[in-house]
């Protein structure tokens, strides 16, 4: 198996807000609207949220199921030989 020389991979999970705020089980996205929260992440004007420039994986988990995002990421590293076939 050969690992990348810094042996990381940066997946970036992709969604939209619509989708975070629906998937927001702990209310931390009705909390930042309400005020009650300051700089969340992709709320704030403060804190924007920075899509990553030169991620390695792209996963569009908006628009894909939980298991095709891991098939996705498998597929990814069997690709490279990081993870072997089989």
């Amino acid at each position: 198996m050969n690992l990348p020389h810094n042996n990381f991979v940066e997946l970036f999970s992709n969604a939209s807000l619509e989708t975070c705020v629906a998937r927001d089980t702990k209310g931390l996205y009705k909390q930042a609207s309400a005020g009650e929260i300051n700089n969340l992440i992709g709320v704030s004007a403060t804190n924007p949220y920075e899509i990553p420039n030169d991620a390695d994986l792209e996963l569009k988990t908006d628009q894909k199921t939980v298991d095709q995002c891991v098939e996705q990421v498998i597929e990814y590293l069997k690709k490279r030989g990081w993870l072997a076939a089989g």
